[in-house]
């Protein structure tokens, strides 16, 4: 997806600029971030209020992470994570040792993960 794509989506839907600070925009009780993502990206879903954003490489079968960056927000609004490349994985914490790789899934917890501009359209139509 492109950045530009999402922003006039964005705009014919009369989607506002967030006044909270994580957020980029904000639909009714809705708050859309944008993320930067690429194949050498790793996203882990800590909990319901956090989430990782990783960068790396991999190496034989481990990921190596060079840097990342911890989101905190608030637990009781909903989330939307709009992903604009796909990341190598993204990951759901289940506990201290357990980890589950939910690439596939495009809702966790109270946070919905978008990785297209059809899912975009149809979340933004739910929340007006």
């Amino acid at each position: 997806m492109k950045k530009r794509d999402i922003k006039r989506i964005l705009k014919e839907n009369a989607v506002k600029k967030s006044t909270k600070v994580a957020y980029d925009y904000q639909i009714n009780d809705s708050y859309i971030t944008l993320v930067n993502s690429n194949s050498n990206t790793q996203i882990t879903i800590n909990s319901p209020s956090v989430y990782e954003v990783q960068s790396g490489k991999l190496n034989g079968i481990r990921y190596i992470k060079k840097s990342s960056v911890i989101t905190r927000f608030d637990k009781n609004d909903h989330l939307v994570l709009v992903l604009l490349n796909q990341p190598y994985r993204i990951l759901k914490y289940i506990n201290e040792n357990e980890i589950v790789d939910i690439s596939e899934d495009k809702k966790v917890h109270n946070i919905d993960i978008v990785q297209s501009l059809e899912q975009l359209e149809s979340i933004i139509k739910k929340a007006v």
